[in-house]
């Protein structure tokens, strides 16, 4: 069994008008021009030693009346293997060359079978990963747009955190998860933070915050399940931390302190640009605060409060 990544690629890399083609360690590497000769895909074709370890099925509902089963299963080994040789792909000829991006995470993964074992557990031949979180329509009437604007004076005042909270869910969205954090993050800082800029200093501000606290209490509870909560736990024990409200604040302000440094010689989990998805639960938890207390704001606002 043969497995076939085909990534697209944004560049202005320039290879000929013809497919190059080459062997390295037993990988076949095909590089794809388009029609100005500039490399537009690229082709990494591995032998899959456990053909076993391989499933591309779709097959009848065991259920009547069931919808048909799609069962996908890959050596993640392998997998993890060829987006490692990517990644590294990418980082040299974006360094030696002009090329902004191997699309590595929606690859078109191709089955090629080279006997009748290896078609036992293989009848889809080939499919592409597409990731996209919902982007949902809102609709905006007039009047809606009139009140927008005669509340200008009102609402000023959270112009900057709500542009940050813009920028950070379009990083979101794009699965940017370590710039999405520092964008949340910067809303809570500026409204809990009182100015402190010294970690200590933030986590005591935060801590103190009986509305902050009742936020962290409410995503912990209702909104932190499944991937999220098993990742967020993982960075709790590495970080020596209670899964309680404290824990949450104070991993909270020292995930922002590691982002902030890189060392490949630190044991600490540190962001790169490889490393987007470890960080996407803690933006999940961030794009929740930051979201709740700006909706605390307007509510203060429209009551006299503040």
């Amino acid at each position: 069994m043969k497995l076939e990544f085909k990534c697209k690629v944004d560049s202005k890399t320039y290879i000929g008008n013809s497919i190059l083609e080459t062997t390295i360690e037993d990988k076949d590497f095909t590089l794809i021009p388009d029609g100005k000769g500039l490399l537009k895909e690229i082709v990494i074709r591995v032998k899959i030693e456990k053909p076993n370890s391989i499933i591309s099925k779709f097959s009848p509902s065991r259920t009547p009346g069931g919808k048909h089963n799609l069962t996908i299963k890959l050596d993640e080994k392998v997998t993890g293997e060829i987006t490692e040789l990517l990644q590294y792909l990418e980082a040299n000829m974006s360094f030696l060359g002009n090329l902004k991006k191997i699309y590595c995470e929606e690859p078109k993964l191709t089955f090629i079978p080279e006997n009748d074992e290896d078609k036992i557990n293989v009848n889809v031949m080939s499919f592409t990963v597409h990731k996209k979180y919902p982007d949902i329509e809102k609709v905006l009437t007039i009047d809606a747009f009139r009140n927008i604007v005669s509340d200008k004076k009102k609402y000023e005042f959270l112009t900057i955190v709500m542009s940050f909270f813009r920028e950070g869910l379009r990083e979101f969205n794009s699965f940017r998860y370590i710039n999405a954090f520092y964008n949340f993050y910067f809303i809570i800082e500026d409204l809990y933070g009182k100015g402190k800029t010294r970690n200590y200093a933030i986590e005591e501000e935060f801590k103190k915050n009986k509305t902050f606290r009742e936020f962290v209490d409410w995503m912990i509870t209702d909104h932190i399940k499944g991937g999220h909560k098993t990742s967020i736990e993982k960075f709790l024990s590495e970080e020596h931390k209670f899964y309680n409200i404290d824990g949450f604040i104070e991993l909270i302000v020292k995930v922002r302190g590691n982002l902030h440094h890189f060392s490949s010689k630190s044991s600490k989990r540190k962001g790169t640009p490889l490393n987007q998805q470890d960080f996407g639960s803690m933006a999940f938890l961030l794009l929740g605060l930051s979201n709740r207390s700006i909706l605390q704001k307007i509510y203060e606002k429209n009551k006299g409060i503040i």
